[in-house]
């Protein structure tokens, strides 16, 4: 089995380096990693004539900036590999785990797995068996993309139409285009699982500076508020019309705690009251979306119960 780490990457060498420095071991023998600039400022020298012991290194320039999701559904495009294990140019790969990852990989044939991932001490994805991945679970199990892996012949059949919908401007394939590839193989019945191993270490966890066409951190309120209705849309549409109820639950139910936070109750009313006035109502007011009003009155039952 032919499998490469791909490290999609834009203007970070000395922090990629770094992280390249520190697995380039003797258990790293074997292991090829792919590096798919996105045609940054820096030109990625430092790398590219370092002399690295074990690892075998291939940096990869991108003529123009394709943009964080785009780049990524390129370098799927691009691997020779069978499997690619999807990385962060900020964190650290567990390089002795990637040969015990193979294994899980050739027993049962997996289109996607998703690894277990740890942020400071709490598990933040996965699961401690290897197991089928529910539909349901499709947040839980893609929305950190480091540590993924995919079976690329399987991943290629669906990038032209998450490439599509990012072009149609969908919010949640713009920021979440890992996600969007695992549900359309959920959707098709490909085989996903867990798998009880970890692959990645957060490293310097920097923000990624990501924003909406409007100018807006794609973590904010109102672009949240934006992907949830994408999403419930991209379900709609790659699902089963008797998947859609437990699929949309899914979704609100992921991502109540990305729109409001982690905050005491009376904080929470006070943002969404906040939120509601300045954002939210704006948005509805000015586009007249159906869809984008049923999901404000989604959020307010939610919040209401």
């Amino acid at each position: 089995m032919n499998i490469s780490v791909v490290i999609p990457t834009y203007n970070r060498e000395e922090d990629l380096l770094n992280q390249l420095t520190k697995i380039d071991v003797c258990d790293s023998v074997g292991i090829k990693v792919e590096i798919f600039d996105d045609c940054s400022q820096s030109q990625y020298n430092k790398i590219a004539s370092f002399n690295f012991k074990y690892l075998n290194v291939v940096l990869r320039r991108n003529l123009t900036n394709l943009g964080f999701s785009k780049n990524i559904l390129y370098a799927l495009r691009k691997t020779s590999a069978d499997y690619v294990v999807l990385m962060a140019d900020d964190d650290e790969l567990v390089v002795h785990n990637v040969k015990r990852a193979i294994k899980y990989l050739e027993r049962v044939n997996a289109d996607f797995a998703s690894p277990l991932s740890y942020i400071s001490g709490n598990r933040y994805r996965g699961v401690k068996q290897c197991r089928e991945i529910k539909n349901y679970e499709f947040m839980q199990a893609s929305s950190r993309a480091p540590g993924l892996i995919f079976k690329v012949s399987t991943a290629r059949k669906y990038l032209d139409k998450v490439s599509q919908r990012i072009d149609s401007g969908c919010s949640f394939c713009s920021f979440y285009p890992q996600t969007a590839l695992m549900l359309y193989m959920l959707a098709d019945e490909k085989n996903c699982i867990f798998i009880p191993i970890v692959l990645d270490r957060i490293g310097f966890n920097r923000p990624t500076g990501l924003k909406t066409s409007s100018g807006a951190t794609f973590w904010s309120f109102e672009a949240r508020a934006h992907q949830l209705s994408d999403l419930c849309r991209l379900i709609q549409d790659a699902f089963s019309s008797h998947d859609h109820e437990v699929m949309l639950n899914a979704a609100n139910m992921s991502y109540s705690p990305r729109l409001v936070g982690i905050m005491p109750l009376w904080q929470q009313f006070v943002v969404l009251w906040i939120c509601f006035r300045r954002a939210i109502w704006r948005s509805v007011m000015s586009c007249f979306n159906p869809q984008f009003k049923e999901l404000v009155r989604r959020i307010l039952r939610h919040f209401g119960r």
